[in-house]
């Protein structure tokens, strides 16, 4: 009797938020790509992917979970700070990389796993790339700083004989990691030094075809210096003949630097964060260029302890790679390095993480690539588009094939910060499903392992014990934090419990009702979260 008390007061106090699924796609960005990568710090690149002869069997289970939703891996990106410090191996007798690293301090986060000042790295460093799974897109930093324009060509031969002939491609290549950084460097001068080692690279005629280039990478694009989109291309990067139509994607750096998880969640300051960039991907999209944040992630420098690390950080990924998306960010490679704070997974033992793990082990925000994998998962390209909902703790996003304008999946997030405690509950409606999930359905909402009936739309749920936890979370019920990164457990879909249209609604309007979609679905949800509802799967 005390349950069912219980479980009525908390049905009583739930959050009510009805969100309304649109007749028609509503303003959208078209999505062609995976649009999540790893950006992975040049000077350790070998150690995630492993000698060409031995690969790291993690990494590769851990993407291989990502392709198994997806159908394709994500891309990667090789730079960072250390781009600009790496240089071709003297001798032959360096086959992948040898590097040299500063003291180890823990004074900060940055200073107990600091990037190499000095980096050779020889063609066993770019044939790693070929550990990674198949179809995996490769962009390859090239070191600007050293305006060393025969190196830069040589750097770009390795890499393309790297790849020739194997599962991966070779998308692009970078040349220069954040030069509105390098000090003394002006546009112009940026643009001539550019200029140089790109046309080096195009004038070798090497025999694979003509290559791409990631342009830009700024740290703080600011239209003051020229060092903005629109600047530097006025300052003349890219401007030579032989360069036209080569240099096809715009790059720029965006960390949100939120010192508290509550404020990394804030939907509010995503969003203001993002709407700065709003001149830059317009510079972009009128150059003919695809802007795509090159590198990101929660906190600069490695990340901080407490936001980076725990489980908060992936309901924020969520929610800012959807926000990027709708405002037509096309890609966003997020930031990992060996033993930093903000990475996906640690693809090594003993990384002293504050998770106290010994082994190769996930963090939080692996979790961002099997949400997104399964959310966007289509043979072929689909829409996002935002969908309001009336709460400004709660986001959602639809999911629409571009071919047939099908609604494929509906993304909610639940920003409010949970830590301990009682778990505020919400009470989701979703009306006007489409006409193909108006059957019956599992009237309770309730769990179900079973495979759902034809047109019945059923939930995954991300789940985190709080946004301070750095384990316990479970994907669909099922958890990651394994010694082999393979999911344990049953996977859990939850069924949604529809009202057909011709019934009583549940929360929902006559003339709701009476539009063209189908009937009224509902399901419980809590603060912190992150929920998928399916109407097909991949």
């Amino acid at each position: 009797m005390v349950w069912h008390v219980l479980l009525l007061v908390l049905v009583v106090q739930a959050t009510v938020v009805k969100i309304t699924l649109p007749h028609v796609v509503p303003s959208s960005q078209l999505v062609s790509t995976f649009p999540v990568g790893l950006s992975i710090e040049q000077d350790h690149f070998p150690i995630w992917a492993g000698p060409p002869s031995a690969q790291n069997t993690y990494t590769q289970t851990l993407l291989k979970n990502v392709v198994d939703r997806s159908g394709v891996p994500p891309p990667v990106r090789v730079g960072g700070t250390t781009e600009d410090r790496t240089w071709l191996a003297p001798n032959t007798s360096i086959l992948s990389s040898a590097a040299v690293f500063p003291p180890s301090s823990n004074a900060s986060t940055s200073r107990l796993y600091p990037e190499a000042t000095l980096v050779y790295a020889g063609p066993e460093f770019w044939e790693s790339a070929r550990n990674f799974p198949n179809g995996t897109e490769f962009t390859f930093g090239i070191n600007l700083r050293a305006q060393d324009p025969v190196m830069a060509r040589e750097v770009a031969r390795m890499a393309w004989e790297s790849v020739q002939g194997t599962g991966v491609k070779l998308r692009a290549f970078e040349i220069g990691n954040e030069p509105d950084m390098y000090g003394n460097w002006s546009a112009t001068f940026y643009a001539s030094n550019w200029n140089a080692a790109a046309l080096s690279i195009v004038n070798a005629s090497l025999p694979y075809g003509q290559p791409t280039f990631q342009l830009f990478a700024f740290a703080n694009p600011s239209a003051r210096a020229n060092f903005s989109i629109s600047g530097a291309l006025n300052a003349g990067v890219a401007a030579p003949e032989r360069l036209r139509g080569l240099a096809r994607i715009a790059s720029e750096h965006h960390y949100q630097w939120s010192t508290k998880i509550a404020d990394l969640m804030s939907k509010s300051i995503i969003s203001s964060q993002l709407d700065q960039f709003s001149p830059e991907i317009s510079a972009a999209q009128k150059a003919g260029l695809q802007f795509e944040f090159g590198e990101t992630g929660s906190v600069g420098g490695h990340g901080a302890p407490g936001v980076s690390n725990v489980a908060g950080s992936v309901i924020w990924a969520v929610s800012y790679t959807f926000q990027a998306l709708t405002r037509g960010v096309k890609r966003l490679y997020f930031h990992n390095g060996l033993c930093y704070r903000y990475n996906f997974f640690q693809p090594v033992s003993s990384c002293a993480d504050d998770t106290h793990l010994s082994g190769a082990h996930i963090l939080p925000m692996y979790h961002l690539l099997l949400v997104v994998a399964e959310a966007l998962s289509y043979p072929g390209p689909v829409r996002v588009g935002e969908l309001q909902t009336g709460a400004g703790e709660v986001s959602a996003w639809g999911v629409w094939a571009a071919d047939t304008d099908q609604l494929l999946r509906v993304v909610l997030v639940n920003s409010a910060p949970y830590t301990s405690g009682t778990r505020a509950s919400y009470a989701y409606t979703f009306s006007n499903l489409p006409p193909s999930a108006s059957g019956s359905s599992n009237s309770s909402g309730s769990p179900s392992s079973s495979e759902p009936a034809l047109g019945q739309p059923w939930i995954r749920r991300l789940f985190v014990p709080g946004v301070e936890s750095m384990g316990g979370l479970t994907w669909a019920g099922q958890s990651y934090e394994t010694t082999s990164g393979k999911a344990g457990g049953k996977r859990v879909d939850e069924l949604l419990a529809v009202t057909p249209a011709s019934g009583a609604g549940a929360g929902v309007g006559e003339d709701e009702e009476r539009g063209s979609g189908g009937g009224t679905g509902s399901i419980q949800g809590w603060e912190s979260e992150v929920l998928v509802l399916f109407f097909r799967e991949g």
